[in-house]
């Protein structure tokens, strides 16, 4: 009989230590998602990206810790606020935090950006504006303009 109590015991302990290692897991781990778009059709993907839309407005509704890109804008005529919150790369000096390519009249505004090579990158655009951003914290590049 005393074997059997300390079997019980000992699977008893198993579980719990093994439930808080789960746990511990679970707590520690960060999330990190690839590359956000704000589509041309004006969808954004992946649809569970912390970016909520009403009409040609865009607004970040959590941090984002990307592996690549952060966010590629590939509509015109829209304002994307981050309301303070932060685009972290947690690849060091790689990847663009926002990405910009043939745009017109995107703002973008209220974003702390960090980590990447170039905070924002804006590649044959016009009209444009970028405003009110912490986007030289940690980046190679603040701001990249070409053509």
């Amino acid at each position: 009989m005393q074997h059997r109590y300390e079997t019980l015991f000992e699977l008893a302990l198993a579980s719990v230590l093994i439930g808080t290692l789960c746990v511990g897991v679970k707590a520690q781990r960060a999330e990190a998602i690839g590359t956000i778009y704000i589509r041309a059709d004006g969808n954004v993907d992946p649809p569970t990206a912390p970016i909520q839309r009403d009409g040609n407005f865009y607004t970040l509704t959590d941090n984002i810790t990307s592996n690549q890109d952060g966010i590629i804008i590939e509509r015109n005529n829209i304002i994307l606020d981050g309301l303070d919150h932060t685009i972290t790369s947690i690849l060091p000096f790689s990847y663009v935090g926002i990405y910009l390519s043939g745009r017109e009249n995107v703002t973008v505004t209220n974003f702390q950006v960090r980590g990447f090579d170039h905070g924002v990158f804006l590649q044959h655009c016009s009209g444009n504006s970028i405003l009110t951003n912490r986007i030289i914290s940690n980046n190679m590049n603040g701001i990249r303009l070409t053509n």
